[in-house]
């Protein structure tokens, strides 16, 4: 999968997508994916989700992935834009326009090793890529 999330989808400052509540799970179902979920439980419901065959990136499940991953940059805008009108220093210097592709996102949960990847958070994986591709001079 080749795409790109525009600073829009990913890192965009919406507070009022941010407050809502995930959806609840159907019964005997898994709970919709969160930006709190680790990146293993991440890349595990991933996978499980692409093998499901051609057009898996138009599916429900896919959409519930992909938008824990954009909580999780709106989240991160939201904490730096705190973090400067605060005065306080910022990890990250993102310009208005920020992008991040998917397959450097998903390259770079896939390179965390197995533990690493069960105890890091969705969220603090993605502020590490944001870190990288963004550091401030």
């Amino acid at each position: 999968m080749r795409a790109i999330f525009s600073a829009a989808m990913m890192l965009a400052a919406s507070s009022a997508l941010a407050a809502q509540e995930p959806p609840a799970a159907a019964p005997g179902e898994a709970p919709p994916p969160s930006q709190a979920m680790s990146v293993a439980a991440f890349l595990e419901r991933l996978g499980e989700v692409s093998r499901s065959g051609p057009g898996w990136t138009e599916t429900p499940q896919a959409a519930q992935l992909f938008e824990a991953v954009a909580g999780a940059g709106r989240a991160y805008r939201r904490d730096l834009a705190a973090r400067a009108a605060a005065g306080q220093p910022v990890e990250a210097c993102l310009p208005p326009t920020a992008e991040l592709d998917s397959d450097d996102l998903f390259a770079h949960f896939a390179g965390l090793a197995p533990e690493q990847a069960r105890r890091t958070a969705l969220a603090e994986a993605f502020a590490e890529v944001v870190r990288k591709r963004y550091p401030c001079p």
